[in-house]
């Protein structure tokens, strides 16, 4: 996949399952907050830093069963990682 960003979710409101991992997805703003369905979200190896947007967005979230972890960037080796209980604490 090649996704750079979810905008194509944002009239789609009964999605369960989302799985985006592996793209080069940068800004997830107003992409997730109204997926209230959604039970699975993938968005791992992507390139998603900004942890405010993202908190927002998974705050509206509550049906999450599966989440896989999200990411910052490294600045070791300039990719993308962070534990979710980091973004929890966000809250």
């Amino acid at each position: 996949n090649q996704l750079e960003n979810l905008d194509f979710l944002r009239r789609n409101y009964s999605l369960g399952e989302l799985y985006a991992g592996n793209n080069h997805i940068s800004n997830i703003k107003g992409a997730l907050s109204h997926l209230t369905n959604l039970r699975v979200l993938h968005l791992q190896n992507n390139q998603i830093s900004n942890l405010k947007t993202l908190a927002y967005e998974l705050r509206h979230l509550t049906g999450l069963e599966d989440l896989s972890e999200f990411l910052v960037r490294r600045e070791s080796t300039r990719e993308y990682h962070v534990d979710f209980a980091v973004i929890i604490g966000l809250f």
